[in-house]
């Protein structure tokens, strides 16, 4: 899903502002804010988790952080197991 405004779509910084307000560990984070030209996959994931290990979340454990792929498939995640 992509959140768009008329100043734009969701930002990584907007992004990390509300984990950091609602985590609490023992989660999965599936980023799902990506753009054609400035918020690839990779820099997705790389900003949010460098961020939430910077507060001291270890997002290879506590913490479930992946991105979902803006044009393909990937795989079936059962939400009302999260």
């Amino acid at each position: 899903m992509r959140i768009l405004s008329d100043r734009g779509h969701l930002s990584n910084d907007f992004t990390k502002a509300v984990l950091e307000d609602v985590l609490e560990g023992n989660e999965t984070v599936i980023l799902g804010h990506l753009s054609d030209e400035n918020n690839l996959e990779h820099l997705a994931f790389a900003e949010v988790s460098n961020h939430l290990e910077d507060l001291g979340m270890d997002v290879n454990r506590a913490l479930k952080l992946r991105v979902a792929p803006k044009l393909k498939a990937d795989i079936i995640t059962d939400l009302g197991d999260l």
